[in-house]
């Protein structure tokens, strides 16, 4: 029965080293080269629609030994997630949040809160042990304050959300 086995294989590899040999053939390559023509065609301006800028100029940056957040006035959004600790291949602080995109932001059965614009008593707010900013936004008599609580040891925030009195704010 061995034998049977040794000349199986042993056939089925001639087979395979033929078959190669006589009908394989290897893929051409093209002789001559190629040009490739780009064509750009320039979009008028006044059709261009203007970009919303990503980035507002004054945001809130909340600075830990283990991170650095940076927090938008404009919705109270949360901007920007450095790592101090952690680094990316080219040696810098890995962003868990890229520039210019907002993350918590939330739209609910009507509720639309990222165009408000929030102000804020810090500009810079230094963690130590724990730290809590709250950024309030206010329209006639109605207001809107979101709070934000940071430990030093933990890469965690605490978000709440408290509306005034009235919700009329929310649903404009």
């Amino acid at each position: 029965m061995s034998k049977r086995f040794i000349l199986t294989f042993v056939l089925m590899m001639i087979f395979l080293m033929m078959y190669q040999f006589f009908f394989y053939k290897p893929p051409k390559r093209p002789v001559g080269t190629v040009k490739k023509v780009t064509e750009t065609k320039t979009a008028d301006s006044s059709l261009t629609p203007p970009v919303e800028k990503l980035i507002d100029e004054n945001p809130v940056v909340v600075v830990s030994p283990l991170y650095e957040v940076k927090i938008s006035r404009k919705g109270a959004l949360v901007t920007g997630y450095k790592l101090k600790k952690y680094r990316d291949a080219l040696g810098r602080p890995v962003e868990l949040i890229p520039a210019g995109y907002g993350l918590l932001d939330v739209v609910s059965d009507g509720l639309h809160w990222k165009d408000l614009n929030f102000t804020s008593l810090f500009d810079t707010l230094r963690v130590e042990d724990e730290a809590v900013l709250t950024l309030t936004a206010v329209s006639g008599e109605d207001t809107l304050r979101k709070t934000f609580r940071f430990l030093e040891n933990s890469y965690l925030i605490d978000i709440s959300l408290a509306p005034g009195d009235t919700f009329n704010l929310l649903f404009s």
